[in-house]
């Protein structure tokens, strides 16, 4: 009579047999370019975004690896003479020195020609690498009473300032109710001399008033839309000015460029990428017109760079923009001393994958594995984990109104900005009411100068009778000090 204990015994047996079975071993060859393949801090293995996510495919499906650094230090790129050769990672792949690439491998025409690459697993579209400009808000202390008018509408103001006074002491001078030079030979500052023009003038910006006084109807006429005008200026300052202090809005910086095309219609910021690799092959090959034209301006200008290192210095030099792959110049802009940003929406549709070779049916295994990374959101907080330091951890916001693109600098709640000093565009009802005004002044000049002309009316006339009015009024004021 059979034991009992039996088929259990051999249901152990079996469980043990198929867990004792070797898993495959595969060599995987790679480079080091953070954060996606990076040393240790002792030195021994390495981590990074690609080493978690290879190390979650293994354990998905069922195999071992062993990861070394690539024997040239390439990528993979095909030999200059033609011969079908390719060093690098692509190279070892096609001489079976390796079975998996794992890096940052950039999907081309010309390496999926010789090897087989898995799903993307990362977006790699070309960005622009920019030196994050200065806070506008630093300056706030000392110019937030002048930020409430732009520039040019203080230029303006300033402007016709002086019109309006030469107009003024223009029509004091030929109109016939005026005598300007009444303050020359009697008394002082009597008249609309040039200097009372300006002071009445002046006055009536600062909603006061001055005693030498338009007595023509062209001069009232024109004083009259001044002081309008002056209202106008004095209530959108002032409620412009409250708009400043009572509302705390985000560090904001305004960078000369958002976009690609942006970057190379403007002239005053040269532009740079890799001298080699895949984003030169991609310039060196491309059928974009856009990418053509930029090609031809960086040979022009020489601002191929051989290495990352002299590309992010240049940019910090200032007046240069290095464009790299996305994921790393995102990776740069997150390190000290934070005074990096990435601009612009990516140029090209290009990703990182594995590569394997032709003959195996290894990269058809990681596809489906790949893809269940994704639908987990695991890539997504893998990049997330590593990418999310540093100065990324405040990372700033691009925002983009009208057009033009601002910087959240520090992350903090705001809306949608934009500059809210009042413009010359914003203020232009206020300049047209006070040119109709200019006009109407002008012609009733013109209409008073005719009209004492036809009736004979002498210029002093009524200067002289004015003149004793004052002197009346004068003594008036003398009795009764």
């Amino acid at each position: 009579m059979a034991s009992p204990c039996l088929p259990v015994l051999g249901l152990l047996l079996f469980i043990f047999e198929v867990s004792g079975q070797t898993l495959p071993n595969y060599e995987v060859t790679t480079v080091v370019n953070a954060p996606h393949v990076m040393l240790k801090a002792n030195g021994v293995g390495f981590e990074g975004i690609i080493i978690d996510i290879l190390q979650e495919l293994s354990k998905r499906a069922n195999f071992t690896y062993t990861i070394r650094l690539v024997r040239d230090g390439s990528y993979g790129s095909p030999d200059r003479g033609g011969n079908g050769t390719w060093n690098g990672m692509i190279g070892e792949i096609l001489r079976n020195e390796a079975h998996i690439a794992a890096a940052p491998l950039t999907i081309m025409p010309q390496r999926a020609a010789v090897v087989r690459f898995t799903q993307p697993y990362v977006d790699a579209g070309l960005k622009i690498l920019y030196k994050r400009p200065a806070d506008w808000m630093t300056s706030e202390p000392l110019f937030i009473l002048l930020s409430v008018f732009s520039p040019g509408l203080w230029i303006v103001v300033l402007l016709l300032v002086a019109a309006i006074t030469a107009l003024l002491h223009v029509i004091a001078r030929f109109s016939p109710l005026e005598d300007a030079s009444l303050g020359e030979k009697k008394r002082e500052n009597a008249g609309l001399t040039i200097l009372n023009s300006f002071l009445y003038t002046f006055s009536v910006l600062g909603w006061q008033n001055y005693t030498p006084s338009p007595r023509s109807i062209s001069g009232r006429i024109l004083m009259a839309f001044w002081w309008l005008f002056s209202l106008f200026t004095l209530v959108a300052f002032t409620a412009n000015l409250t708009a400043f202090f009572i509302t705390q809005e985000p560090n904001v910086s305004r960078v000369p460029f958002s976009t690609f095309s942006e970057l190379v219609r403007q002239k005053n910021i040269r532009y740079g990428t890799f001298k080699y690799g895949s984003t030169e092959m991609f310039f060196r090959t491309t059928r974009s017109p856009l990418a053509r034209s930029m090609w031809a301006t960086m040979n022009a200008q020489n601002t191929l760079m051989r290495t990352l290192d002299q590309g992010v210095q240049k940019v910090r030099a200032g007046k240069f923009a290095f464009i790299v792959e996305g994921p790393l110049a995102e990776y740069m802009a997150g390190k000290t001393p934070c005074d990096l940003t990435v601009v612009g929406e990516p140029l090209n549709d290009r990703g990182y994958a594995f590569a394997c070779s032709n003959k195996s049916t290894l990269c058809g295994i990681l596809d489906q594995k790949i893809l269940e990374l994704k639908e987990e959101d695991f890539i997504i907080n893998t990049t997330n984990k590593w990418a999310s330091r540093g100065c990324n951890v405040d990372k700033g916001r691009e925002l983009v109104y009208d057009g033009v693109p601002f910087f959240d600098s520090f992350g903090r709640k705001s809306g949608l900005l934009k500059d809210k000093s009042v413009t010359l565009k914003r203020f232009a009802s206020g300049f047209i009411f006070l040119f109709l005004g200019i006009f109407l002044a002008g012609l009733c000049l013109i209409g008073e100068i005719v009209y004492a002309k036809k009736s004979g009316y002498s210029v002093n006339v009524l200067p002289s009778l004015r003149t004793s009015d004052q002197e009346r009024i004068q003594d008036s004021f003398d009795s009764g000090r």
